[in-house]
């Protein structure tokens, strides 16, 4: 997890300095380059490094390659700004990309926290404890007012209603 925390930080590190070369870039302020050449440099250099990996690795082009080839196109045309914001942009959605994957799989860590681990099940008009593990189709459980259902089921008597507002939202 430490080495996510620290790879999600540098990759908001590179967003943020491609930005602000890309800001400086639009203000125009003397400096001596072109602060677009920031963007490039910051936000071309792990997709490039991905796409040379990738290749060296599985000797063949994945989509990201097409990132820093059109990074390389844009600058070709004289293009520097735009090379920038394509990098930057690229850089936005991945960061975004990662965030969405660490939210979902926090969720589904939490879910299946909630998960119980015994049952009651009913074996000669008799009701005790198993290990959810140990419930074979066809057994037919009891879950008391207030439980979580330790497994899919039907209801083969009475009614209820179910809260299903923790795997829903």
């Amino acid at each position: 997890m430490k080495q996510q925390t620290t790879g999600s930080a540098a990759a908001t590190v590179l967003c943020l300095l491609s930005g602000i070369g890309l800001a400086l870039s639009l203000l125009h302020i003397p400096s001596g380059f072109d602060a677009a050449w920031i963007a490039v440099v910051l936000s071309g250099a792990p997709f490039t490094i991905a796409a040379v990996r990738g290749m060296m690795e599985a000797r063949r082009l994945r989509s990201g390659f097409l990132v820093p080839v059109t990074i390389l196109f844009a600058i070709a045309l004289g293009q520097v700004f735009a090379a920038g914001m394509v990098g930057f942009i690229m850089l936005i959605a991945q960061r975004v990309e990662q965030m969405t994957a660490q939210r979902a799989h926090a969720g589904v860590q939490r879910l299946s926290t909630l998960t119980p681990q015994t049952a009651h099940i009913i074996r000669g008009g008799q009701t005790e404890d198993i290990p959810v593990d140990q419930i074979r189709v066809g057994d037919v459980l009891t879950v008391l007012a207030g439980e979580t259902i330790p497994v899919d089921g039907v209801i083969v008597s009475g009614e209820t209603s179910v809260d299903q507002s923790v795997m829903t939202g």
